[in-house]
């Protein structure tokens, strides 16, 4: 976490954790498609240690819309482990198939048996204006790139259509997924750029992985980031509930700045003493005066205390040196929050994260500071501050999560006691009792006459209206049954159709409270015309009379930002490059 005031700038290693498949039937759904970033230039970078070096129709990746079953038109994309040791990236779209191995270059190839050590690998895909594509693999740092089928036409290389998501440790043909990788895998990223040729090992970083959030060196391309998975290291990662957060592509809130562009003029900015402003090619100059150390420009921002922030500026060019930061005062006398100084970063684009330690304004300066002959300017161009949507769990869902709204019950199937606003108690051949639970926090459900089936003693709140597909949620509740039992509880219909995740039962011990959670992707908002609801009550035999079962802080909670969700049982291990 990032402390007040504080922010994180440079690309220290810090691998803790990977994830690891066992080849049987883990994976992680990012829940993206990444369709508009395969259609352009773009690279992948992932460090791999495989259980076996020459495991057959494994994928480190892969999305295939193979709707023709193996038509020559389907678009897919993946990176396949080979029997003989040495990987291949096959790309195929609207008729055209690439195909590259890692055979040339002295060549690269897994032994056989499990690797003990990571291996890092880059691929870059750079769309020509005619002919084919052109597509490097790179072997911790090193082109190994064999061009066993580089037939992919620029001209279909940009036609990439897919509508399946992207999952890694497996490939996704058609939403069925399979060929099911067995090993590590850590820090896997996509870039909607063609890294240079420097960066592959600047990245590789001699076995020590870089934070590619943040250049350092040779990689100067982490505002090119479209997806990051840290595998447990990354921001908001919950490895207890196999979630991994997409660092690369944080959603962020509404653009803090007023005229960051400069398309036209310094319209907004104000100049500090001793000062100017003007626009030239897009570009904002800030000169100084003879006499004075530095100038900037400056404008008043708001922060909220607690809140985390992007800047993001554009350094083009200085006579001296040139820095943007954000402070409490306009002449930067007072407290620094954040700063980005071209004398340590150099020039270009550069983005900095900081944690704001109060609520109110502040002043975001662009400086140009006095070379020893006098006069100095300074450029600047695309300067942003955004507010970051931090990953995390949004509020409840659930209506009446705490049973709270409730009115003494008027229906003929229950006797006595209570019914709960926004919740469904189950018509019944049988007669129950709603009350509140001795510690006022839940519910009891008791069983007055018994019932012919066990789903006349259910609760049900319809949920549908707050789902959305692709969206992924956490559902969580708090039950205890006075007989030993299974208990459904699950996202699902009425009908008990449509299950959002499996199992969607629990077995319970007699008057032991246990707490249900599952993580899933929505994939429906009802199945069959019915819609889907928070679903509970007690399965296999019925309870007989007097026995009961409880309920407590029924929850259903939206994940924000792009998480990927593992399946399967994915693990993530200390075991890291």
């Amino acid at each position: 976490m990032l402390g007040l005031g504080g922010s994180l700038t440079s690309g220290v290693p810090e691998s803790k954790y990977s994830a690891n498949f066992d080849g049987t039937d883990e994976y992680i759904d990012t829940g993206q498609t990444f369709q508009s970033v395969f259609r352009g230039d773009y690279s992948i970078s992932f460090w791999i240690k495989p259980d076996d070096g020459r495991q057959s129709g494994r994928y480190i990746f892969g999305a295939d819309n193979d709707t023709n079953d193996n038509q020559s038109f389907s678009d897919e994309i993946y990176f396949e482990m080979q029997s003989d040791g040495k990987p291949r990236f096959v790309v195929k779209t609207n008729a055209d198939t690439g195909v590259w191995s890692t055979h040339n270059g002295g060549g690269f190839a897994f032994d056989d048996g499990a690797a003990s050590s990571w291996t890092h690998f880059v691929i870059t895909v750079d769309l020509q204006g005619s002919g084919n594509s052109i597509v490097k693999i790179y072997v911790n740092g090193v082109d190994k790139t064999n061009d066993e089928d580089p037939g992919i036409a620029s001209s279909n290389h940009d036609d990439y259509t897919s509508n399946l998501n992207l999952v890694l440790g497996a490939k996704n043909t058609e939403g069925v997924i399979g060929g099911f990788y067995n090993g590590g895998l850590d820090e896997f990223a996509i870039f909607n750029t063609v890294l240079g040729t420097d960066e592959p090992l600047a990245i590789y970083n001699n076995t020590s992985p870089l934070n590619l959030s943040f250049n350092q060196g040779n990689y100067v391309s982490s505002s090119a980031l479209q997806a990051y998975y840290r595998m447990g290291n990354g921001s908001f990662d919950d490895k207890a509930n196999g979630i991994v957060h997409d660092q690369g592509n944080s959603t962020t809130g509404s653009e803090l700045v007023t005229n960051g562009t400069f398309a036209s003029d310094a319209s907004n900015w104000t100049a500090g003493s001793g000062g100017s402003l003007s626009v030239s090619g897009g570009h904002l100059v800030v000169t100084v005066s003879s006499g004075d150390s530095y100038s900037n420009a400056y404008q008043q921002i708001s922060l909220e205390q607690g809140s985390d922030y992007l800047l993001s500026a554009k350094l083009v060019s200085a006579t001296q040196s040139s820095q943007v930061k954000i402070d409490t005062s306009t002449t930067g006398t007072s407290t620094t929050l954040v700063s980005i100084h071209s004398s340590t970063v150099g020039y270009g684009t550069h983005k900095s994260i900081f944690t704001a330690n109060f609520s109110g304004n502040a002043y975001l300066q662009l400086r140009a500071f006095v070379d020893p002959n006098g006069a100095a300017e300074a450029q600047f161009d695309n300067v942003s501050v955004k507010k970051l949507n931090k990953p995390g769990f949004g509020s409840n869902l659930v209506v009446n999560a705490d049973f709270s709204a409730n009115e003494a019950e008027d229906q003929d199937y229950l006797n006595g006691g209570l019914q709960f606003d926004n919740w469904v108690e189950q018509q019944s051949t049988g007669l129950r009792k709603f009350e509140l639970t001795s510690d006022g926090q839940g519910i009891r459900c008791t069983i007055e006459t018994a019932n012919d089936n066990n789903w006349n003693q259910r609760i049900h709140q319809d949920v549908s209206s707050v789902l959305t597909v692709g969206d992924v949620y956490e559902f969580s509740v708090d039950v205890l049954c006075s007989l030993a039992r299974n208990f459904e509880a699950c996202i699902e219909t009425v009908a008990g159709a449509g299950d959002q995740f499996a199992p969607d039962d629990v077995a319970l011990s007699a008057n032991t409270r246990t707490v249900i959670k599952k993580v899933f992707r929505c994939t429906a908002t009802s199945d069959s015309g019915n819609p889907m609801t928070f679903h509970l009550y007690p399965i296999g035999d019925v309870l007989p009379a007097g026995e009961f079962y409880e309920v407590r802080n029924p929850s259903l909670k939206k994940l924000n930002g792009n998480p990927g969700v593992t399946s399967g049982g994915v693990t993530f291990l200390s075991d890291t490059p």
